[in-house]
């Protein structure tokens, strides 16, 4: 059954194995670290994420390029896929690959992304 909210991310905190905030191994910058975190707490425990991009910039700190930059590099690097509703310009949510927690689930690759779609979009409009 999808999550159902009515408002944007409850505050919670987010568990973080210790290796995952060595960039030596994740090979993650500074700036990606601040987005995939953001996802994470947009995430609640599950795989995937609905959050528009305009509130993921504002809440990295970051211009609309600079985000869509961020979350390119994150695809790149396998550890979100942007998730899209038919034909849409723009992504309705995100699927995270790999977690900063690894106890929590992460969307299995090869794992159709329409189906994320409609998890996402069963949320509904969290504005």
């Amino acid at each position: 059954m999808a999550r159902k909210r009515k408002s944007g991310p409850r505050e919670r905190a987010i568990s973080i194995d210790g290796a995952f905030l060595d960039s030596r191994v994740t090979g993650l910058s500074d700036r990606q670290y601040r987005v995939l975190f953001i996802l994470e707490r947009h995430a609640e425990g599950g795989p995937y994420c609905r959050v528009r991009s305009e509130e993921l910039a504002r809440a990295a700190g970051k211009t609309g390029a600079q985000t869509r930059a961020i979350l390119a590099e994150l695809e790149a690097g396998g550890w979100i896929t942007r998730v899209y509703n038919g034909d849409a310009f723009r992504p309705i949510g995100f699927v995270l690959h790999r977690r900063c927690d690894s106890d929590l689930p992460a969307w299995e690759r090869g794992r159709p992304l329409a189906e994320a779609a409609t998890l996402i979009l069963s949320e509904g409009d969290d504005d």
